[in-house]
């Protein structure tokens, strides 16, 4: 969407969202638009100013919510499609989901008269589910939006061809399906012995955005005071730490961990931040970085 006309036509969907006067369905295709529509994160950083995206907060807060929702719903559904290949996946709009609800939802944490809004959005359930909740065992317990998300995002952080390599030769078909998850650790280290790989820019691309998308889903905590902090806590993080299943948080702490250490290693010839190409050195040292920044939020937390 590099043309001025296709940033207008962006702006202008944007405008009618804030729109008081107009409510769009949750089952209208306007919707899509946003995650079909641009290439890149940058663009959309571009495209949704902080004033943007205030503006349609304030101006009608039922739509912001809603646009929010449905992303939510469609990165949810994206990530479930299973006996689909790479080639025919729309991961373009499956990171898009990542970079919208990335680049909004501070802006939603950050007014505290929006906090119930918050809350019944991500961790209320539906009136219906609450009903069908009585007549189902607890197996079949229906989960809160909120922690769907952290539930999507730890799969894809360890998905094969998005986030980690896929290893053919274990597999009986060349064919590559997408959303096929596969619990390795990152790096050599803890839990590994392994010699140390060339980063893939890709990967590291794909790892970057979901984590990026962690840390800001779990920054609630950033926009309350310490004294409501302490009492109450992050139910993001608290899911994160406590509901995930232990093969794969080990892993998943592993993989920061050891991801970390490698990065504070003086030869440069291991650490896997010298690049001849700055564009992919800044690349790796944000994805590090965020990296870094979620280890530290589990730990403490």
């Amino acid at each position: 969407m590099g043309a001025n006309e296709s940033k207008l036509k962006y702006k202008n969907y944007v405008y009618k969202i804030a729109d008081s006067t107009r409510q769009i369905p949750p089952n209208s295709q306007y919707w899509s638009f946003f995650w079909r529509e641009p290439n890149s994160a940058a663009e959309i950083y571009s495209l949704l100013t902080n004033t943007d995206i205030r503006s349609l907060r304030d101006a009608n807060i039922d739509q912001f919510i809603l646009l929010i929702k449905i992303v939510c719903h469609r990165l949810i559904y994206l990530s479930s499609l299973k006996n689909i290949t790479w080639e025919k996946f729309p991961k373009n709009e499956l990171l898009n989901c990542l970079r919208i609800l990335t680049r909004i939802l501070p802006f939603l944490y950050e007014a505290p008269e929006y906090q119930i809004r918050e809350k019944e959005l991500f961790w209320s359930l539906p009136k219906d589910q609450l009903s069908n909740a009585d007549t189902q065992n607890t197996k079949s317990n229906p989960i809160p939006l909120g922690a769907k998300l952290i539930f999507t995002a730890m799969d894809l952080l360890f998905t094969t061809d998005l986030t980690v390599p896929s290893n053919l030769s274990k597999n009986t078909t060349p064919i590559n399906f997408a959303n096929n998850t596969d619990y390795i650790i990152w790096e050599p280290g803890i839990s590994q012995n392994a010699k140390f790989q060339e980063p893939n820019t890709e990967i590291d691309c794909n790892r970057l955005e979901i984590l990026r998308f962690l840390n800001v889903l779990c920054s609630q905590c950033l926009y309350k005071s310490i004294s409501n902090i302490i009492p109450v806590g992050s139910r993001y993080l608290t899911v994160l730490v406590t509901s995930i299943d232990k093969i794969e948080i080990l892993t998943f702490i592993s993989s920061l961990l050891n991801l970390t250490c490698r990065s504070t290693k003086s030869d440069t010839r291991v650490n896997g931040l010298e690049f001849s190409n700055s564009k992919f050195k800044e690349l790796r040292t944000l994805m590090v970085t965020n990296a870094i920044q979620l280890l530290t939020l589990c730990v403490v937390y």
